[in-house]
C-alpha cells in the first residue's frame, strides 16, 4: 500500500492530508445513519491517531504536517466535512499529538524540531472553486494541487528546519 510504502521510505518530512473521501461516506449523508455517526467520527480520529503515531515512531524522527481537506464543492459534502470529518481530524491528531509528547517521541506542536506536529488548515486558502476540482468535485485537479503544494511549501519556507529535513534526503 501506499501507507506502507511511505513508512519504508523513512521520510523526513511528511504532509499528511486525510478525510477527502471521508466527508462523502455514506454515515454522514444518510439521516438513517445517524446513529452511527459518534462510532464512524470515533474511528476516523483512532485511524488519524494510528497514522500519525506510526510516522513519528520512524527511527528518522520526521517533522509532520497535517493538512485539512479542502473546501468541497457539493453543499451537503462540505457540510459534512465541517460538522464531522473537520472535527474527527482535528481529535485525531490532538491525541496523537498529546500522545507522542507524553512518551518522548514528539514535540508538542513546533514544526521546526524533528518530530514535530504541526496542522495547517485549508479553509480561506483553497476555494470552493469549480476549476481546481477534478470532475468528481472532491478531489484537487492539477491547478489545485499546485495551489495546495504552493501553500505547504510557503509554510515550510518559514522554517529553517524544515529545509533542512527536505536536504537530508
Amino acid at each position: 500500500s501506499e501507507h506502507a510504502a511511505a513508512l519504508e521510505y523513512n521520510p523526513n518530512l511528511v504532509v499528511l492530508m486525510l478525510g477527502t473521501n471521508d466527508a462523502r461516506l455514506p454515515v454522514w449523508r444518510n439521516p438513517e445513519l445517524a446513529s452511527k455517526r459518534p462510532a464512524a467520527a470515533a474511528q476516523l480520529a483512532a485511524d488519524a491517531e494510528a497514522i500519525v503515531l506510526r510516522f513519528l515512531a520512524l527511527s528518522n524522527a520526521p517533522a509532520l504536517v497535517m493538512v485539512t481537506p479542502p473546501p468541497l464543492l457539493e453543499p451537503r459534502n462540505e457540510e459534512n466535512r465541517k460538522r464531522f470529518v473537520l472535527p474527527a481530524l482535528r481529535e485525531g491528531y490532538a491525541r496523537a499529538r498529546r500522545a507522542a509528547r507524553d512518551n518522548g517521541t514528539a514535540d508538542g506542536g513546533w514544526l521546526c524540531v524533528p518530530r514535530a506536529l504541526s496542522l495547517i488548515s485549508l479553509d480561506g486558502v483553497i476555494p470552493a472553486d469549480e476549476e481546481i476540482f477534478l470532475p468528481d468535485r472532491v478531489h484537487l485537479n492539477f491547478k489545485g494541487t499546485k495551489k495546495l503544494a504552493d501553500y505547504v511549501a510557503d509554510h515550510l519556507s518559514k522554517c529553517k528546519a524544515a529545509r533542512n529535513a527536505l536536504a537530508r534526503k
